[in-house]
């Protein structure tokens, strides 16, 4: 049975700065539910107000589309490089720079966005952003926490994941309700000053001592734009495929061979012609790691599709509110907590893992099943069952595969596993918009 005992169950990575305490643990993580209340309801805030989102700036139902998907598309694509640049110039650093480009996003779309053009940059910024929050979370998170406690404290970093789930929905459903669709990114400004004093405060991770040109030599800029512009083309003709064009027509085709030929030759390049790849073979040294990202893969996908697509049922199905249909989704968020803190307990006294993840996704299994039963009559206390079982399974699934990524891990690969999951979880969460 994998267990959670193993070489890199020690001590932190070597640019932590005496930070193996209780004290600065907890701070830790409490500045990465932070970063995780700024930037999840973002993924989901926008879903109650497109209607409104394309009325009011004189768009399309397409156009309203896109205000999704360009964030989610820079969210997935950049967080591999971001993560790697960070390996370079420093997790802090590389953590403000993503609060700055998140914040810069929110501008462009609160008070300057007259068009959909500047909205969708804004969003592009946002996802950039959200991207870098995501993996530097994650990245800070394996860096200081020592790996039998992670199960522990990440039961609270995903408190405020599921927090900001709840408040996703909820908030876009009684801004477009009592106020306008402009405070869904409003509301990001505090969160955004808040991280800006704490990070300075708390992340307290010793950056390489070289030269800005030194470091600046090390970045694998090849492998970046091949990855970053094949991704991006690839999802670009996936997303609008049976949407805006055919699945047949050359404008679907021809972005998807695009993007399928430059990442092939960016794995030709990371292998054979990179100094320093941003993108490490060795992450993927065993059937066991491959497993688990497939799986994060899988739930980034599954619990996305959730998430967005349970609003759209209450409202288009049952006529309610999009207020009532955030509501609705507690069931799932709001058991998302225990089932993750469940696994974190017994994780930690047990030193093994594998049982959460069968049991998880057995869990997780039923529950997508059980809402291909949703109709029009559907009683509220079975669909507040069929969604509890869903929330619980996929609360059990998130912790266990983020515990085991680490635990199978080399020493030097733990960090970047940590953004290959969050990776994974973004591609998967992408898909839905097709």
């Amino acid at each position: 049975m994998l267990s959670i005992i193993s070489k890199n169950s020690g001590s932190p990575r070597e640019h932590v700065t005496s930070l193996d305490t209780s004290t600065t643990t907890t701070l830790t993580a409490n500045e990465h539910q932070e970063q995780e209340l700024e930037w999840k309801p973002d993924a989901t805030i926008l879903v109650p107000v497109l209607s409104d989102l394309a009325l009011d700036l004189h768009g399309s139902a397409t156009d309203a589309f896109w205000a999704g998907t360009s964030y989610l598309l820079p969210c997935a694509v950049f967080q591999p490089f971001i993560g790697s640049l960070s390996d370079i110039f420093g997790r802090k650093e590389l953590l403000l720079v993503s609060l700055a480009f998140f914040t810069l996003g929110t501008l462009l779309c609160a008070p300057f966005a007259r068009d959909f053009t500047i909205l969708l940059a804004g969003r592009s910024l946002q996802g950039i952003g959200g991207g870098g929050i995501i993996t530097m979370g994650q990245m800070i998170f394996a860096d200081i926490v020592p790996l039998r406690l992670r199960p522990k404290y990440f039961s609270f970093v995903l408190g405020a994941w599921a927090l900001g789930s709840v408040l996703g929905p909820l908030v876009g459903g009684l801004f477009v309700q009592k106020a306008t669709w402009k405070w869904c990114f409003y509301i990001n400004l505090p969160f955004c000053a808040l991280g800006f004093i704490m990070v300075p405060l708390f992340v307290r991770l010793s950056a390489e001592k070289a030269s800005f040109g030194s470091k600046l030599l090390r970045v694998d800029g090849i492998g970046g734009l091949l990855f970053i512009g094949g991704m991006t083309s690839f999802l670009i003709g996936i997303s609008w495929a049976g949407v805006q064009f055919t699945w047949s027509s050359a404008a679907t085709i021809a972005p998807i061979i695009v993007g399928a030929v430059a990442v092939s030759a960016c794995l030709f390049w990371e292998k054979y012609g990179a100094t320093e790849p941003f993108f490490r073979p060795s992450l993927f040294y065993s059937w066991s790691a491959v497993a688990v990202y497939f799986g994060a893969f899988c739930q980034g996908f599954l619990l996305f599709c959730g998430l967005y697509y349970i609003p759209f049922y209450f409202i288009s199905v049952r006529f309610v509110t999009p207020t009532q249909s955030g509501l609705n989704l507690f069931p799932v968020t709001c058991l998302l907590l225990p089932g993750s803190i469940v696994v974190s307990v017994l994780t930690s006294r047990l030193g093994r893992f594998r049982w959460a993840i069968w049991s998880g996704w057995a869990l997780a299994t039923v529950g997508c099943g059980l809402l291909v039963l949703l109709d029009e009559n559907t009683t509220t206390a079975l669909w507040a069952i069929y969604f509890a079982i869903f929330g619980i399974g996929n609360g059990m699934v998130l912790t266990s595969v983020n515990v085991g990524t680490q635990a199978i891990s080399r020493i030097e690969d733990c960090g970047r596993a940590a953004w290959r999951v969050l990776g994974n979880d973004g591609n998967g969460c992408f898909w839905i918009h097709h």
